[in-house]
């Protein structure tokens, strides 16, 4: 548990805020919380949200940050679960578990969040390996679809429990309508006799205490037409039940009495059912909530553009261009800053003038604290590091209080003595943040009271940021390597305010020049320019320069950093116009190479015609000296035109070229193979790697180069070729058994699914799902894994049953069947792959 949570108005009844939660507001803690508590999905998610506590362990904190990291990948993938449909059923549980018969209403409900459970949890399955900590929270989650799918079907679309799965509730309602349609036939003849109809007040039929009544003049009342149920407000109307349906009212009660004796009794049945698994349901729900508070930290970190920051054990803090996360969230246009406390310089002394944005820099620090204790990703850059820190503890406002006549002044001292005490039983590594430290005093008296404390803080073992006008405390780092300066900016031609914070020197105030641009008189300014002493005024020239100088560096360096970024570009251009000049000088020469082939053929036919002249003068020798020259002529034009245009690689393979046998190089693995089979209507076709037979397509191949005499290579490949990988034959060599029929193996039964071994093809297309089956099957033979699964669902059967026409011809399977009950049923095919 934390050491403190958000404040509430209830925590302190007396009215006073608690060091801790004073801290928590005058940094906006509150707000945050707000924002998380909007992008909850749930009820429960919410209360999460509203009673965050800032955890106390930092490996808790790393857990659940790396939880939140996890939720943020799928986010940006748009595979987040969702979390809707899981409603707040803890007091129907409650309630079922104590005995209690639940309306169907809410029996519905419970339904409805089950199928939403799993859904949840079948959405984490399928993205365990990218996020396996949340996937390990639905360990907690137990659907029960079974009871989910029996509740629904319990109900019609109306709601009400339904005839078809509780046939005898269809005989009973039956008998209790023809019960109705009996009275109300009744009383339409009674009311056409004239006797009856001079006594109606009005023509319609109403009902009192689940009886049929009508309407009668309160003057008839005693005229013997029946028993007087009820009187109007006016008292002109009684409702009258006559006598001649009282014996059926009497029938239509028992009937209904029945008739709800019957649905009490479906009810009671399906609250039992539920009360046998409120326990799980119970967990569930909490890890349903659970996840919808890392959903909520993640949508509020996708919306500040945050980053998952290194988070250290050690206090300190390295923010890569911090933005000050309510700026963030308001739309405001936020000037980013580096900001920096170690071990060495563990103290901040930040000057520049008023409204400049250094105290927006304070509490910029101190919400980056708060952030990694809530595990939440704060709006910095890549690389930030955030220092674990048992506490947060600030002096920020106006500590003025008049009920207790606390002065400005007497007040921060009243906060910093709190501070103090606080400290004094909290381990080191507090964040201490002081707002204009010591001010409201004597500037003498206020500078020596403010070093003080602040190095009687750094004695505590805190980490330190103030901000202050005092020159004796900007002078601080110069004499005590614990502190160090950092100013906000002052553009001296604009007159304002930069807010870019700049550390390693102090900043200048610009108090007359901040007067001087809200409007006061230039007559006042010069008199109280006579009044600042010539140390002062020196000092507070030398800082302005300072600034300035320091500004025109930082101009100076963007444009350097503009420059750099627009010559990369100019590269990035330039590589890719090499890229396509490549690829055009590649379909050129594959152009040129074709051409040459048609021209070869072309010789070849007329050296065919004139061997045949030789042959027919007798000559036969001869003819076929000349042949054999002009193949090995061309032979060795064509491999030379080979290795210019390839380098290493092969000649590209056309599908005129795929014959049976032949010898191809299949360039995406970088191996030579033979062709077992022709190419299909895709082309695509399959090649005998090392024994291993796998699919490619004809644009991933090569012609295989050819082997020189005296590679040692050659003469062994080509013994291994007819054998490969030992016990793993290939369609090249020998034959691969497959299963004859649908036989099942014994080791099926017991096959045990995992995400590794398990292929989800519900939903996908048949050409398509085939494909991902074929790739999927030769991944689980290179790995040796004796059993696959695949997840092809029922629906039509159509994907099912090309899927395990396909199994009966692959050469990876044994044998397959559909999967057990407890496997997935006939949703699923469960395949033995051949051993190694």
């Amino acid at each position: 548990m934390s050491e403190f949570s958000t404040p509430s108005s209830e925590s302190n009844p007396s009215g006073r805020l608690s060091l801790e939660e004073r801290s928590l507001q005058s940094l906006d803690w509150p707000r945050v919380i707000e924002a998380l508590v909007e992008r909850a999905a749930t009820g429960m998610g919410e209360e999460l949200c509203r009673d965050l506590s800032l955890l106390a362990d930092i490996d808790e904190a790393r857990e659940a940050l790396s939880e939140v990291a996890e939720m943020l990948g799928l986010l940006e993938e748009s595979a987040a679960p969702s979390v809707g449909g899981v409603v707040d059923m803890r007091a129907e549980v409650t309630a079922v578990s104590k005995g209690t018969i639940l309306e169907g209403s809410s029996l519905l409900s419970i339904a409805h969040c089950l199928e939403a459970l799993d859904r949840l949890k079948t959405q984490l399955l399928a993205a365990a390996e990218r996020a396996p900590l949340l996937y390990r929270r639905t360990t907690s989650i137990q659907a029960h679809p079974d009871l989910a799918a029996w509740l629904i079907g319990s109900f019609d679309p109306r709601g009400e429990l339904s005839a078809s799965t509780y046939p005898q509730l269809s005989s009973l309602r039956g008998a209790k309508a023809k019960l109705h349609n009996r009275i109300r036939g009744t009383l339409d003849g009674l009311k056409g006799q004239e006797r009856f109809g001079e006594a109606l007040q009005d023509d319609f039929v109403a009902m009192r205490n689940d009886r049929y009544v009508v309407p009668l003049k309160a003057s008839e009342k005693r005229q013997g037409f029946g028993i007087v149920h009820d009187t109007s407000g006016s008292g002109q109307t009684v409702f009258v039940e006559p006598l001649e349906i009282v014996e059926m009212n009497n029938e239509l009660k028992m009937a209904d009495a029945e008739l709800r004796a019957e649905e009490l009794r479906i009810l009671r049945d399906l609250s039992e059912r539920v009360a046998l698994i409120a326990w799980d349901l119970s967990e569930s729900l909490k890890a349903a909530a659970a996840i919808d508070l890392v959903l909520a930290k993640a949508k509020l970190g996708l919306d500040l553009e945050a980053t998952v920051f290194s988070l250290s054990a050690e206090p300190g803090m390295d923010l890569r261009q911090a933005r000050h996360p309510i700026l963030v969230l308001q739309g405001e246009d936020v000037i980013a800053n580096d900001l920096q406390l170690g071990s060495d310089r563990r103290a901040l002394v930040l000057s520049g003038p008023n409204t400049g944005g250094k105290t927006i820099s304070l509490k910029t620090l101190g919400l980056a604290a708060l952030f990694a204790r809530a595990a939440i990703p704060f709006p910095v850059d890549e690389g930030s590091t955030i220092g674990w820190c048992p506490g947060v503890l600030t002096d920020i406002g106006d500590a003025q209080d008049v009920r207790e006549g606390l002065s400005t002044f007497s007040g921060h001292v009243l906060c910093l003595i709190e501070i103090f005490q606080s400290l004094s039983s909290s381990p080191p590594g507090s964040l201490v943040l002081i707002d204009e430290i010591a001010v409201g005093t004597d500037p003498v008296q206020g500078a020596a009271l403010g070093r003080a404390v602040l190095e009687s803080l750094l004695d505590a073992g805190v980490l330190l940021a103030t901000t202050t006008h005092y020159p004796e405390l900007k002078a601080l780092s110069s004499t005590d390597e614990r502190f160090v300066n950092a100013r906000v900016e002052f553009d001296e031609g604009a007159g304002a305010p930069t807010y870019r914070v700049s550390v390693g020197r102090p900043g200048s105030s610009h108090a007359l020049d901040i007067a001087a641009r809200v409007g006061l008189g230039e007559s006042v300014l010069k008199l109280a320019r006579s009044f600042l002493g010539q140390t002062a005024a020196d000092v507070e020239k030398l800082l302005s320069g300072l600034e300035s100088e320091t500004a025109q560096a930082r101009d100076a360096r963007e444009a350097a950093i503009q420059d750099r970024e627009a010559a990369a570009a100019e590269l990035e251009r330039a590589l890719a116009e090499r890229d396509e000049l490549k690829r055009r000088s590649r379909s050129l020469e594959s152009d040129l190479r074709a051409e040459f082939e048609r021209e070869v053929r072309g010789y070849r036919d007329s050296v065919r015609g004139a061997m045949k002249q030789l042959r027919e003068r007798a000559d036969e020798a001869a003819a076929e000296r000349a042949r054999q020259r002009i193949n090995e002529g061309a032979r060795t034009v064509r491999e030379r035109l080979g290795e210019e245009a390839h380098g290493p690689g092969g000649d590209a393979v056309s599908l005129e070229d795929v014959i049976l046998g032949a010898r191809v190089r299949v360039a995406t693995l970088g191996k030579e193979g033979v062709v077992v089979d022709l190419p299909d209507r895709k082309g695509r076709l399959h090649i005998e790697v090392d024994g291993l037979r796998i699919r490619a397509a004809v644009g991933d191949l090569e012609r295989a180069r050819p082997k020189a005499k005296n590679d040692p290579s050659a003469a062994s490949k080509g013994k291994k070729g007819k054998k490969g990988k030992k016990g793993k034959k290939g369609k090249g060599s020998q034959p691969m058994m497959r299963p004859e029929t649908d036989g099942v193996a014994a080791g099926c039964d017991g096959a045990f699914r995992s995400i590794d071994n398990t292929l989800d093809l519900r939903g996908e297309r048949v050409d398509e799902a085939l494909d991902r089956v074929e790739r999927f099957l030769d991944e689980c033979y290179l790995k040796d894994r004796p059993h696959a699964f695949i997840l092809h669902g029922l629906g039509t059967g159509a994907l099912r049953s090309a899927i395990r026409k396909e199994l009966r011809s692959s050469a990876y399977v044994e044998s397959w069947q559909a999967g057990t009950r407890s496997q997935g049923g006939e949703g699923i095919t469960v395949i033995e792959l051949k051993g190694s």
